[in-house]
């Protein structure tokens, strides 16, 4: 099945018994870090739209989904959460994140406990 891609990137398949995780790791491919800040800048346009989406449609019978009770649960959000319903970015996010790999490691998910640090990139640490 053809996967098309830019012509400037190179694809080639990963070596046998040899995982994503563990060819990044290895540092046998290269990333990209000055794209993590325009990829979240990305996912943060997009949760402002749908929550614009959201409160533009919060006028009565004017609901943008067809659940007739999604206004209501929209404004009970919204009272219970007044700031933001689902922060995004590290700081915000840090205890549920070090819980993860924390979890993640006691459960043999991973050979080792993983800082917060060691996980993203630094571009993203502050936010």
């Amino acid at each position: 099945m053809p996967r098309p891609h830019p012509a400037d990137v190179e694809v080639t398949v990963a070596p046998e018994g040899k995982t994503l995780s563990a060819v990044l790791e290895a540092g046998e491919i290269d990333a990209h870090p000055e794209l993590a800040w325009p990829i979240y800048q990305g996912f943060l346009d997009a949760k402002e739209d749908a929550a614009d989406f959201y409160r533009r449609g919060r006028r009565l019978y004017q609901a943008p989904t067809m659940v007739p009770w999604a206004t209501t649960v929209v404004e009970r959000n919204r009272d219970e959460f007044p700031e933001d319903w689902w922060p995004y970015g590290v700081a915000a996010n840090r205890t549920t994140i070090d819980a993860f790999l924390r979890y993640h490691h006691e459960q043999g998910l991973s050979s080792r406990r993983f800082t917060v640090e060691e996980i993203f990139a630094p571009a993203l640490l502050g936010t």
